[in-house]
Order: structure tokens, then C-alpha cells, then sequence
């Protein structure tokens, strides 16, 4: 699960919840560009992984450096937020492979739910 909270860094990013619960759900193309890449802060700026797959990562860049522009984040920042994009990318890639998100929506979901019966 992608978070990020360094001490020193203005980020505070993580994969926040989608509008859709991924529990008991198939892995559809749909469900995965609908995930949200969010940073925390005042006001707060998030972009689905589909906007991710379809923008240019310089304008994306472009787009947080005016909503932040009060916080002026210098290029080292900006490539720093780069780098979460992208492991942000990956998490959601490597989540979505059948066998993790069965895992994770199907699977766990179900021995909680029958561990909680005993």
C-alpha cells in the first residue's frame, strides 16, 4: 500500500480509498483507474491511477506545483513526489495481479468475517 511520511519532506501522500469498495469485486480495468493517489494537506490534491496513466507526468507536476504554490516546492521536491507517483503506479499494478487482490478482497475478508463467527 503506497504511504509516504517523511520528517523532512512537505509530502504526506498515500493511495487513498477509491469510490468503490475493491471487497468482493473483480479486478476490472474499471475498478483499477478509479484508485486515488492523495496528498494530505491544506487543500488537499488528488488524481485517480487512470488520470495517472493518461497525463503527462510533467503536467501532473505542473498542476500540484500551482496548487502548492503558497509552499513553493523546489524541482528535488517535485522529483521526490515523482517518485511516489510512481511507486503509487507499481503498488496498484502489483495489487491487482489476480492472485494479490483475490488475497486481499476475497480471501482475508472472508477468514476475518469467520474468525470473528468462533
Amino acid at each position: 500500500m503506497s504511504y509516504s511520511r517523511w520528517s523532512y519532506s512537505i509530502w504526506y501522500t498515500f493511495w487513498s480509498a477509491s469510490s468503490e469498495s475493491t471487497e468482493f469485486r473483480l479486478p476490472t480495468k474499471k475498478l483499477k483507474y478509479n484508485q486515488v493517489f492523495e496528498i494530505c494537506d491544506c487543500p488537499s490534491y488528488s488524481i485517480t491511477y487512470g488520470d495517472l496513466m493518461t497525463k503527462d507526468l510533467n503536467t501532473i507536476l505542473q498542476e500540484v506545483k500551482e496548487v502548492y504554490k503558497d509552499k513553493n516546492p523546489t524541482e528535488d521536491e517535485l522529483f521526490e513526489l515523482s517518485e511516489y507517483l510512481m511507486r503509487f503506479i507499481d503498488d496498484v499494478n502489483y495489487d491487482f495481479k489476480w492472485n494479490m487482490f483475490f488475497l486481499y478482497s476475497w480471501y482475508y475478508p472472508i477468514r476475518n468475517k469467520l474468525r470473528r463467527w468462533r
